[in-house]
């Protein structure tokens, strides 16, 4: 049933639909649920059927990020003894960021510094917004990895919010580096993001120098 505290409709939702509701439901959580009201008239009952349903408020990313860490954990994303360990001397090196960002600019002068002689790639993506997908590049990347000479990937961007950092923090991202064919060191944010990319790539960096 759901209730508004001085109200409430009696529900149901099939298994197909509950199958997909992506969390766990508890007494007193604040939902949105979707469907259609209809009467079933041999019990003489009216009931909300349900097709969809979601957790309410701010919490309902940090609900679906934890769903989501749980099942990658369960799976082995997070098992150091999968990662693949980095090229001593990598010849070429992939950077995965937005061309325009700041982070891009700490690593190109940083290698430059360090190790002029390794070549670098940038594949200019954007790194927040609707229209932000990593995971697609990576997925190039490792399936041409062969083609392009490639020994390695920086996957980076700079800090921000959890909305800012959402396309770092969910199942694309995390299939993509799983299954990345080369190693993968994954430099988001500030030291305290710590995104689910950095804790499925192979290694991680605090900041993108």
């Amino acid at each position: 049933s759901l209730s508004d505290g001085e109200a409430s409709i009696a529900c149901v939702m099939f298994a197909s639909a509950a199958r997909k509701v992506g969390f766990e439901l508890n007494d007193g959580a604040e939902v949105v649920a979707t469907g259609s009201v209809e009467h079933y008239a041999p019990q003489g009952r009216t009931q909300l059927y349900v097709t969809k349903l979601e957790p309410v408020g701010a919490g309902a990313m940090d609900l679906k990020l934890q769903e989501l860490l749980k099942e990658l954990k369960e799976k082995g994303y997070f098992d150091p003894e999968r990662k693949k360990p980095l090229p001593w001397f990598p010849k070429r090196v992939v950077v995965v960021t937005s061309r325009t960002g700041a982070a891009l600019q700490d690593v190109l002068s940083t290698m430059k510094k360090r190790c002029p002689a390794v070549e670098v790639v940038v594949i200019d993506v954007l790194v927040q917004g609707p229209g932000a997908v990593p995971a697609v590049a990576l997925q190039h990347v490792s399936t041409h990895h062969e083609r392009l000479g490639v020994d390695a990937v920086i996957l980076t961007r700079g800090g921000g919010s959890p909305d800012d950092l959402a396309a770092f923090n969910d199942r694309a991202i995390a299939d993509a580096l799983f299954r990345c064919a080369v190693p993968v060191v994954a430099a988001i944010g500030h030291e305290t993001d710590l995104t689910i990319a950095e804790m499925v790539a192979d290694e991680r960096c605090a900041t993108p120098t």
